[in-house]
């Protein structure tokens, strides 16, 4: 029996999202979540790198980078500054577009767009005149930090769709 791991990724996700609206189930573990994004995330891209599956290895590469940054709270203390939801969120995309380039070298979009990210993710919280632009991605990470179980239900919808039509 051959196990489909983009039907699974998908099926996982959507549970995550919903779990997370039920009011009986006490679902705010951080850790808990960060250790299926890291298990999950390193699986994805174990699956899909070398393969030609750049959509199923991007989500991977971040749902692994999205589990390291909720674990390092629990083993480190960390300063959320203004500043640092922006540079993560620019950091974590540079990161995925820099795997997708190491995916397939002859994509040199993908290069182009990691340095951008990765220059942007250290520029905007570091440079007073972007202090505006730093503050708009702030709340752009918080307004996705509290939309996210909506997003990994979107996301494991798209995967079993897609799963589904090439079968």
């Amino acid at each position: 029996m051959k196990i489909n791991f983009t039907r699974v990724l998908s099926v996982l996700l959507i549970v995550i999202g919903v779990v997370y609206f039920l009011p009986f189930i006490n679902f705010n573990s951080d850790t808990l979540i960060g250790i299926i994004f890291l298990a999950w995330g390193f699986t994805g891209v174990l699956l899909s790198f070398g393969r030609g599956k750049s959509a199923l290895l991007f989500i991977s590469v971040i749902l692994f980078l999205l589990g390291v940054e909720l674990l390092l709270p629990e083993f480190f203390i960390i300063r959320m500054s203004g500043g640092f939801i922006s540079m993560s969120l620019m950091m974590l995309l540079g990161f995925a577009f820099l795997v997708l380039f190491i995916d397939n070298t002859k994509e040199k979009i993908f290069l182009s767009l990691a340095i951008g990210f990765l220059l942007f993710g250290y520029l905007v919280p570091n440079l007073p005149r972007l202090y505006w632009l730093s503050r708009f991605f702030d709340r752009l990470g918080l307004l996705f930090m509290n939309l996210w179980p909506i997003i990994l239900i979107v996301i494991g919808i798209g995967f079993l769709l897609e799963s589904n039509k090439n079968s």
